[in-house]
């Protein structure tokens, strides 16, 4: 609930659209930084809270808490003041806190190679389209060179 009434509560930031990175010249993209809305937050949880809390929301019969076999990661965040809520692949919850510690385009990708092999750019151009289409990335994107000027 808290993190909920925080990404409804959170300071209003301009969304990263499809149209701003298509604008980007090809040979900026390995330097990119991008950066997360302010609505976005992250929780682990070991328990199957979601299912419990949703019934509860529906005013339904929650089910019986139970711990889950591995940790799991939420995301929340807030998109035409609505907040949402899903649960991350591992995958992509490493992904998501690399970017938001600053990470480039190209460190990001190199993260996913080992999952993803020789399409590890591809698999980051789809987090990408799906963070954008979702309302997750806030404009603008940076240069890491830009960053550290």
């Amino acid at each position: 609930e808290y993190l909920l009434l925080s990404s409804f509560d959170a300071e209003d930031a301009s969304i990263l659209s499809e149209y701003e990175l298509s604008r980007i010249a090809p040979e900026l993209w390995p330097k990119l930084c991008f950066k997360l809305h302010p609505s976005v937050h992250f929780f682990p949880y070991q328990w199957n809270i979601l299912p419990i809390w949703k019934a509860l929301k529906q005013k339904t019969s929650p089910p019986d808490p139970m711990q889950l076999p591995h940790p799991e990661h939420c995301l929340i965040w807030r998109e035409n003041l609505q907040c949402h809520h899903k649960t991350l692949s591992a995958i992509e919850y490493a992904t998501l806190l690399a970017l938001s510690a600053g990470n480039t385009f190209e460190s990001l990708c190199a993260q996913l190679e080992p999952h993803f092999a020789e399409e590890s750019a591809l698999s980051m151009a789809k987090y990408l389209r799906a963070w954008i289409g979702s309302g997750l990335l806030a404009s603008p994107v940076h240069d890491s060179q830009e960053k550290s000027a």
